[in-house]
C-alpha cells in the first residue's frame, strides 16, 4: 500500500531529478510570467493608446482626411474633419443650420444662450473600438437627446459637468461654428462622450449625422 510518506519520498526524490536536470528554473520564470500575466491591468494611458490606434484605423479605413487649421470659410468637403487640439475631438460641418436676423438687420448664426436647452438627434452611431455594442438612433423618435447649454468643454469641470447630468460633452464642441438646424458628422474620444463611453470600455464613437435645434428659435427671427 502506498502510505503519505511514501507519496512524499517520492516527490522529493522526482524533483531532485528535475534539479539536476534544470527544469526547475523553467519552472520557475513560467510561473512567474502566469502571475505578471494575471495581474497586469490596463492602465489609462493605455486606454488613451488603444483609442488612439482605434481612431486612426477609422480614419485610414474610411478615407477620411485631417484638416491641419480650421477651414476659413467653414466650408468642408464630404470627407475632410478638423481635429480640435485641446479636446481631441474630430467633425466635419455638413451644414451651418439658418440664421437669425440681429436688431441691424443682419444675418447670423446664433450661438446657444447659456443654460439654453439644445434638442439633439443622430443617426449612424458607430462604436469605433467595438461595433458588436448595440447602438440607438433617435432621428426619428418624437424625444431628442437633451442638452443644457453650459460653456465650451475646454476645461475639466466643464466636461464633468456635462457627463455628470448625463450629457456628451463632445456634442458641444461644433456650436462654436453651426446654429440652429446644425448638422455635422463628429468623433468623439471617449474622455468627451457620455459616462457610459468610458464604462463601457473606453470607447470613442462616430456619429454620421448630428443635428442640432436651439430651444428658444421661435423666439428670433429666422
Amino acid at each position: 500500500m502506498l502510505t503519505f510518506a511514501g507519496i512524499f519520498d517520492y516527490s522529493n526524490k522526482h524533483i531532485n531529478r528535475m534539479k539536476k536536470r534544470g527544469f526547475i528554473p523553467f519552472i520557475l520564470i513560467a510561473i512567474i510570467i502566469t502571475a505578471a500575466s494575471c495581474n497586469k491591468t490596463t492602465t489609462y494611458v493605455e486606454w488613451l493608446r488603444q483609442e488612439q490606434t482605434a481612431i486612426d484605423k477609422f480614419i485610414a479605413d474610411s478615407g477620411i482626411v485631417i484638416l491641419n487649421e480650421f477651414p476659413a470659410d467653414t466650408i468642408f468637403k464630404p470627407k475632410e474633419f478638423y481635429k480640435d487640439p485641446q479636446t481631441g475631438i474630430y467633425y466635419n460641418i455638413v451644414s451651418r443650420g439658418v440664421k437669425t436676423k440681429a436688431e441691424n438687420g443682419n444675418l447670423y448664426y446664433r450661438k446657444p444662450e447659456m443654460y439654453e436647452e439644445i434638442y439633439v438627434r443622430f443617426s449612424g452611431r458607430k462604436y469605433i473600438k467595438d461595433s458588436s455594442i448595440p447602438l440607438v438612433e433617435n432621428i426619428y423618435s418624437p424625444y431628442p437627446e437633451i442638452m443644457q447649454f453650459f460653456g465650451r468643454p475646454v476645461s475639466n469641470d466643464i466636461t464633468q459637468y456635462y457627463q455628470n447630468q448625463s450629457m456628451c460633452p463632445g456634442w458641444i464642441l461644433p456650436l462654436d461654428a453651426v446654429g440652429h438646424l446644425g448638422v455635422v458628422k463628429i468623433i468623439v474620444p471617449f474622455t468627451q462622450g457620455f459616462t457610459y463611453d468610458v464604462n463601457s470600455g473606453y470607447n470613442p464613437i462616430y456619429y454620421n449625422y448630428l443635428e442640432y435645434r436651439f430651444q428658444h428659435h421661435n423666439d428670433r427671427n429666422y
